[in-house]
């Protein structure tokens, strides 16, 4: 959570200097989701590389999907794990292709001093 919010500062602050140059920047979510996931070999022999996969990787990158430019979405696992260190602010359940219950979503605000 922490790097996901010094990316979303980073990429804030650059946005900010093509801004003042007249270039709009692309704005970037962030979406976090805990749970089991595999790494393994796609591809064919001549080409592959490693990449993660299941379901804890599918709801990450769906949460990101929905996610606002600037906005860091965590999904109520991850949520349960890191409440008391960063203030939050619940988005509520989200529909996600592919899944076929709600996720339960939250918007990080900043870390907790």
């Amino acid at each position: 959570v922490r790097s996901a919010l010094a990316m979303r500062d980073a990429a804030a602050e650059v946005a900010a200097g093509l801004a003042a140059e007249g270039i709009r920047a692309l704005e970037m979510g962030f979406g976090l989701h805990y749970g089991e996931a595999v790494v393994g070999l796609v591809g064919s022999p001549s080409q592959f590389h490693y990449t993660p996969m299941g379901l804890t990787v599918v709801i990450a990158a769906r949460l990101e999907g929905v996610a606002n430019g600037g906005e860091v979405l965590i999904s109520e696992a991850v949520y349960e794990l890191v409440a008391e260190a960063f203030e939050c602010e619940l988005r509520g359940p989200v529909w996600l292709k592919g899944i076929s219950e709600p996720v339960g979503s939250y918007r990080v605000l900043r870390a907790r001093a």
